[in-house]
């Protein structure tokens, strides 16, 4: 039985003149320029995957003493950043 399935796909790919990776051979150029389109029409179910949060991530977003702590970093970062911007005045 199986035997005959796998003469049958040789024979079909003999007589259709094609090679194992499914097409005929194609210059570099074609081939750099078919991969590129076969790049944009992923299925897009593939393309707007996100995973999906952890208890552990969650919880980051939903406290509030991790909230302020966030907070107090952002503040100390831009409070840094705006005295270096800052003319410096000598006495």
């Amino acid at each position: 039985m199986k035997t005959a399935k796998k003469r049958a796909k040789k024979t079909s790919r003999k007589s259709t003149g094609k090679s194992r990776t499914g097409g005929a051979k194609k210059s570099a150029i074609q081939n750099k320029a078919t991969s590129a389109t076969k790049e944009a029409e992923i299925n897009p179910q593939q393309r707007m995957f996100a995973s999906r949060p952890t208890g552990f991530t969650l919880w980051l977003r939903k406290s509030l003493v991790w909230q302020f702590i966030r907070f107090v970093v952002i503040n100390i970062r831009m409070l840094f950043m705006i005295g270096k911007a800052q003319p410096r005045k000598i006495g």
